[in-house]
């Protein structure tokens, strides 16, 4: 259950496996939702790691990166290239 986990100190490997984060990124309609959004809005010193385990799991998985993403997605590949 989610409110057993505290990720207040989870760094971005911690989120890229945990299985309720990785549901939540690869699969943005859950009802994981307004857990994660609303845990971001608190923790905002938290934004970039998650922002960054995101990216890594589309990489990892880029069947989901959904379509509002793709275009940060190839904006984000040509920084790197």
């Amino acid at each position: 259950m989610l409110k057993d986990r505290n990720y207040d100190y989870y760094r971005v490997e911690d989120f890229v496996l945990d299985p309720c984060f990785r549901d939540w990124a690869l699969n943005r309609g859950t009802a994981q939702s307004i857990y994660w959004h609303l845990w971001i809005f608190h923790h905002p010193e938290k934004y970039q790691d998650i922002q960054e385990a995101r990216m890594i799991l589309y990489i990892l998985h880029p069947a989901f990166i959904p379509k509002k993403e793709i275009g940060k997605e190839l904006k984000w590949q040509e920084m790197c290239n």
